[in-house]
């Protein structure tokens, strides 16, 4: 018997050091995704969720910043070569690093949402 739901869970983390340590590097990105196939394998929907987030610096610089992105979408085989894609995507970026002027004042980097959504077709000779 086989089961059509399939979940998936990474993490990944990373600390640098760099220069003697005058610059600096931590990350961490964490990914739960599932996916459910249903009708033999002809129709796949997916979901899941991504979150990034950073801290560090160096001269003149910060680094801290946070994104989380949330997807949705499937893959239905319409026939052997022919496929019919479909997602969606939600990125929120949230950074508080930047730099620091000659006033020695920190000027921020921008923040932003980003929201895509695709429908493709696909026909494979």
């Amino acid at each position: 018997y086989k089961i059509p739901l399939t979940t998936t869970i990474s993490i990944t983390t990373n600390k640098n050091s760099y220069l003697g340590g005058l610059n600096t590097l931590k990350f961490s990105a964490y990914e739960l995704r599932n996916q459910y196939s249903a009708f033999n394998d002809r129709l796949i929907f997916y979901s899941g969720i991504r979150l990034f987030e950073a801290s560090g610096g160096g001269l003149g610089t910060v680094i801290d910043y946070k994104k989380d992105q949330f997807m949705l979408g499937g893959r239905f085989y319409i026939a052997r070569n022919q496929i019919l894609i479909f997602d969606m995507s939600r990125i929120s970026f949230k950074d508080h690093g930047g730099t620091y002027n000659a006033q020695g004042e920190l000027v921020k980097n921008p923040s932003f949402r980003d929201y895509t959504f695709r429908l493709r077709y696909e026909l494979n000779l």
